[in-house]
């Protein structure tokens, strides 16, 4: 089914909206705004985990739910875990898919856990308030100006700080900057802290990848509850080949 992105605000279809809106053309190049839109890390996500179509800008981008994931939107259980995903994202990026663990997912639906520990979404980039193509930009290109921007991370969690400490379950973020790059995009890290079902800490590290299909800016986000230095490296690894699969899916 091919789903046009302005189907996508209805309550009925969604085919939602990283954690970072951050592009801006200026002149020949990019000065490219991040705004890490953190409260992302805390969605919690799914329904089946088949990839579909969504319309973008005329373009027909092909949605790979990472392996393992599935998405979500439509069991009535899923309605906290949609209204935290939109207070954290606000509308600087445009949802396409939210997404979990299946079997926790599975279990949340059933009121066995309180909370996901997996998580993540797919998001198209919007600039100032609406999705833009970058016509004439090559993947490698993108990926060459993204990273030299990363310097940009620091002013952009602080503003993401401010606007986020407005949510209870918010307490701060961490940047841990540019981690890889590869052929497909490029991937950030973050570490933040919320608070749990219990009113506790509860730390959350997400890899965010960034890419670019169709000339269209897309974003792929995972999250887990982060309990040692090994959790960041194997969330890199699934993000990389999770970013591959999309981005063999849309060549």
């Amino acid at each position: 089914m091919l789903i046009n992105s302005d189907e996508l605000a209805s309550p009925d279809v969604f085919n939602p909206l990283p954690i970072l809106t951050f592009f801006k053309e200026s002149g020949k190049g990019f000065a490219i705004a991040l705004r890490l839109l953190l409260s992302v890390a805390i969605t919690l996500l799914s329904i089946g985990a088949q990839a579909r179509l969504v319309n973008l800008l005329g373009r027909p981008i092909e949605l790979v739910i990472p392996s393992g994931y599935c998405e979500f939107g439509g069991h009535p259980a899923d309605s906290e875990l949609v209204s935290r995903a939109r207070e954290g994202i606000g509308t600087s990026n445009q949802i396409l898919a939210l997404f979990a663990d299946c079997k926790e997912l599975d279990d949340f639906r059933k009121g066995n856990r309180p909370m996901l520990d997996n998580h993540g979404q797919i998001l198209a980039q919007n600039q100032k308030g609406q999705l833009r193509a970058f016509k004439g930009v090559s993947r490698p290109e993108y990926i060459k100006n993204m990273s030299a921007q990363a310097g940009y991370l620091p002013d952009a969690l602080k503003k993401a700080d401010a606007r986020l400490k407005q949510f209870p379950w918010y307490q701060n973020n961490e940047n841990l900057g540019l981690l890889a790059t590869d052929s497909n995009g490029l991937y950030v890290g973050l570490l933040m802290t919320v608070t749990d079902a219990t009113g506790r800490p509860r730390a959350i590290v997400g890899v965010v990848g960034f890419t670019l299909v169709k000339e269209i800016s897309i974003t792929i986000n995972l999250h887990q509850v982060y309990r040692s230095t090994p959790d960041l490296r194997g969330l890199l690894a699934r993000q990389q080949t999770a970013m591959a699969s999309f981005v063999r899916a849309n060549n």
